[in-house]
């Protein structure tokens, strides 16, 4: 499907060359980077992110599931990249397309094992996920046993990387739990490479925890948000710049009278005359019905403009009293100035969500970095 016109969504990778020039700027030289492209490089553009952090020389791109990695291959892309949260049936494709696979669960490792073994299939570099405090995906310390019975004597599963994920690097006052989680996951490593007599390239870290954890950056960090601009830290964000600007069109300008009801189910009522415009965007497009009855604001130049009402599929009402907004005016959802951590945080969510959550019928428009 074409995206449509009415709404786009601007990427600016100069930009993303500003944020990761600066997130490398907080790394030693030879410290690895991997960028995170998941989910349509939260909610942007996949193809186009990773060849700009290719070009900008990113060591590694990582996704979530085994689909999005080939899409990148297909698309040319070369460096390395780990699929987080391959699935059994993935095996294949992830030798055939030369991705990395994280190894979350025994049950994964001996699955992919016990198949390579017998098949005539190339080896599979893995990074070994070692679940140390989030309880999302990983091994827990009390199976690492199992985990090095089941890679030694064989040669089709090749450990790469050892790996972990922090729970909660954003929150300063809960950075002794970061750090407990950093000695956790270096025991489990020393216990690793004891056991086999090999020493292995290590990543924790992510975007926040490049800035509240730096001295834990090991042989590579992750970084997803930062990229976009938004580091989870007030103090880092200064730092960082926008890169992605949402702006929708204005389709109608009218007037309603004192008493009259604006939207599905009465979902604002005019407490005087009014003059609203409906915005070419809905939840359909990915503006969260907790948007409406004046959670949020779209902005005009600098003017502020109330959202009224409930949210629909494909539009929103706004009121536009005293300004000179015409129809086929532009209104922006968030910008550099009004980011998207601000209009998520008035819905109580993050900006994660908001970004990703940009539909396929909204229009990429790039600024390249060679412009």
């Amino acid at each position: 499907m074409k995206p449509m016109s009415q709404a786009k969504l601007q990427i600016d990778f100069k930009v993303l060359a500003h944020n990761f020039s600066y997130l490398k700027s907080q790394l030693r030289s030879s410290t690895k980077f991997m960028a995170i492209v998941k989910a349509n490089a939260y909610g942007s553009d996949a193809v186009m992110w990773s060849q700009t952090l290719e070009a900008l020389g990113a060591d590694y791109l990582a996704v979530a599931y085994c689909q999005e990695a080939i899409a990148l291959r297909d698309a040319g892309i070369n460096i390395p990249i780990l699929v987080f949260h391959p699935q059994k049936e993935d095996l294949e494709n992830l030798v055939n397309y030369d991705l990395e696979a994280a190894i979350y669960s025994l049950e994964q490792l001996k699955s992919y094992r016990d198949y390579l073994i017998k098949s005539d299939k190339a080896h599979l570099s893995i990074h070994l996920n070692i679940n140390t405090g989030l309880n999302r995906l990983g091994i827990k310390k009390e199976d690492i046993s199992k985990v090095i019975a089941l890679l030694q004597n064989q040669n089709k599963l090749r450990l790469k990387w050892l790996m972990s994920h922090l729970a909660a690097s954003d929150d300063l006052a809960q950075l002794s739990f970061s750090e407990d989680q950093a000695a956790a996951f270096e025991e489990v490593c020393h216990s690793i490479e004891t056991e086999l007599n090999q020493a292995f390239k290590k990543h924790l870290l992510n975007s926040s925890g490049i800035f509240s954890l730096t001295h834990k950056q090991y042989d590579m960090v992750r970084s997803g948000i930062a990229l976009h601009g938004y580091s989870n830290l007030e103090h880092i964000d200064p730092h960082l710049k926008v890169v992605a600007h949402l702006k929708a069109k204005v389709t109608q300008v009218f007037n309603i009278s004192k008493g009259e009801y604006v939207g599905y189910n009465f979902g604002f009522q005019a407490g005087n005359d009014m003059t609203l415009a409906t915005v070419a965007m809905g939840h359909a497009d990915g503006i969260d019905r907790k948007f409406g009855q004046k959670q949020n604001q779209v902005f005009f130049e600098d003017t502020a403009l109330p959202i009224l009402g409930n949210i629909c599929m494909d539009m929103f009402m706004v009121d536009v009293s005293n300004t000179q907004i015409k129809a086929g005016d532009w209104v922006s959802i968030f910008d550099a100035q009004h980011n998207a951590d601000l209009s998520a945080k008035s819905i109580g969510t993050i900006s994660y969500e908001l970004l990703c959550a940009i539909s396929s019928r909204v229009e990429r428009e790039f600024i390249l970095l060679e412009n």
